[in-house]
C-alpha cells in the first residue's frame, strides 16, 4: 500500500447530531472519537446539528444541520460536500435522527458522496429484550440497515455477537464489518476525597456505584439484592431510583468522575451481559474501579476473565453474592480493579482505539 493521499493527513468527516454540551454518552463518545483520532494524526471535521458546541485542537465542529429528516437530506449532503472529506463517518444509533428511532431518512441518503462512507453503528435496532411495544420500530429499524450497509464501505459494530449476526444477516457484505470496542467517555481521574465527603462516608464505609440510565436491558432488580446483602450504601447516577438507595439524579461528566473515584464497587447487571459497547464499565475499568457483572449473549468472557467479576446474567442470587465476596475482601477489590485498570489501557484506551480506527479508514481509501 503506498502512502496515503501523498503521506497528506486523510480528512473524516464525522456526522453526528450529539456533540456536546448536548448531554448523553453518545455526545460525550462523539467528543472524545474525534479529539482521538485528531491526535492520530487525522483532520477531523463534524457536522452536528446548530447551536454552540465544544472546541478541541484539531476537530473542526460545524454546527449546521437542524433538519435530520428527509426534507433535510440534501442540505447534509451539500455540509459534506463543503467538508471536503476523504472518508465520511456516520455516528448512527436510530434516536440520534428521529426520535422514536425511525431514522429512515439519513439511512436512505447517505449513498454516492464522492467519499466512502463508514457507519460506527453504536446501536442498531430495538432488541427483544426491550419489550414487544417496541417490535414494530424495531422491525422498521431492522429494514432500514439495509440501504444504510448497501452504501457504507466499512460497518463497524462495537460486539463480537453483532459482527457474526449482521454477517449472518448480509452474507453478501460481510467483508464490510468490523469490530472495534468503544473506550470510556469520561475523565478516569477524580476527587475521591471530596465525593466521599459530600456523601457524608466514613473512610471505611463500603460505597457501591451504578451509572447508567435506567434501560431494560439493566437488571436493577440485582442492585435490590446486592445492597440487602452487604452493610454498605448504594449509589445510583443517571435517574435510576431505587427503594434504599442514594439516587444523584443526572450528573455532569466531571461528578462522574469523581463518584467513580469515591466508590469501592462498581455494579453492572445487564441482561446481555458486560461487553465492549458499554462506555459505563469502560469508565470503571479506566478508572480502576472493580467491576462485578453478568455474563451474557454480548460477553466476550476470555477477553474480561479476571478484570472483571462475572456471574450469569439473569441471576439476582449470584450478583449478590459476588458483591458480598468482595466487599468483604479489599484486597480481592484491589487486585480486580488493578486487573481491570490494566485491561483497559491494553485494548480500550483511546490512544489504541485511534490507532485502530486510523487503520481501518486507511484501508477503506484505495491507494493502489
Amino acid at each position: 500500500m503506498r502512502c496515503p493521499l501523498g503521506c497528506k493527513a486523510i480528512r473524516v468527516v464525522a456526522v453526528c447530531p450529539a456533540y456536546p454540551p448536548d448531554p448523553g454518552g453518545v455526545s460525550d463518545y462523539a467528543r472524545r472519537w474525534a479529539v482521538a483520532l485528531a491526535a492520530a494524526g487525522l483532520e477531523v471535521t463534524v457536522i452536528t446539528r446548530p447551536g454552540p458546541h465544544a472546541e478541541d485542537a484539531g476537530v473542526d465542529v460545524r454546527a449546521v444541520q437542524a433538519d435530520w429528516g428527509f426534507g433535510g437530506m440534501k442540505a447534509l449532503r451539500g455540509a459534506i460536500a463543503a467538508a471536503r472529506p476523504d472518508v465520511v463517518v456516520l455516528h448512527y444509533v436510530p434516536h440520534l435522527y428521529q426520535r422514536r428511532g425511525l431514522s429512515l431518512a439519513v439511512n436512505h441518503a447517505l449513498g454516492g458522496l464522492g467519499a466512502p462512507l463508514v457507519t460506527l453503528a453504536h446501536e442498531i435496532y430495538y432488541a427483544r429484550h426491550e419489550g414487544l411495544r417496541r417490535q414494530p420500530i424495531g422491525w422498521l429499524q431492522r429494514y432500514a440497515l439495509r440501504p444504510l450497509f448497501a452504501a457504507s464501505r466499512r460497518v463497524v459494530l462495537t460486539v463480537p455477537d453483532r459482527v457474526s449476526r449482521m454477517q449472518a444477516v448480509f452474507p453478501r457484505w460481510r467483508d464490510r464489518f468490523a469490530l472495534i470496542p468503544v473506550g470510556g467517555n469520561l475523565d478516569p481521574t477524580g476527587n475521591r476525597a471530596a465525593w466521599r465527603a459530600a456523601q457524608g462516608l466514613a473512610p471505611d464505609a463500603l460505597a457501591l456505584l451504578f451509572l447508567g440510565l435506567a434501560h431494560p436491558s439493566k437488571e436493577l432488580g440485582h442492585l435490590g439484592a446486592a445492597l440487602d446483602a452487604v452493610d454498605g450504601r448504594l449509589f445510583l447516577a443517571g435517574g435510576a431510583t431505587l427503594p434504599g438507595a442514594t439516587s444523584l439524579g443526572y450528573v455532569s461528566p466531571a461528578e462522574a468522575a469523581d463518584a467513580l473515584a469515591g466508590a469501592d464497587l462498581f455494579l453492572l447487571p445487564l441482561a446481555d451481559g458486560a461487553s465492549t459497547r458499554r462506555t459505563s464499565l469502560m469508565n470503571a475499568l479506566a478508572a480502576g474501579l472493580p467491576v462485578v457483572s453478568t455474563l451474557g449473549v454480548n460477553t466476550d468472557e476470555a477477553l474480561f476473565r479476571g478484570a472483571v467479576r462475572l456471574v450469569p446474567a439473569g441471576d439476582a442470587a449470584a450478583f449478590a453474592g459476588a458483591v458480598r465476596e468482595l466487599a468483604l475482601d479489599p484486597a480481592a477489590r484491589a487486585a480486580l480493579g488493578a486487573a481491570g485498570r490494566a485491561l483497559y489501557e491494553r485494548e480500550f484506551a483511546w490512544p489504541v482505539l485511534a490507532g485502530r480506527w486510523k487503520a481501518l479508514l486507511e484501508g477503506t481509501l484505495d491507494f493502489r
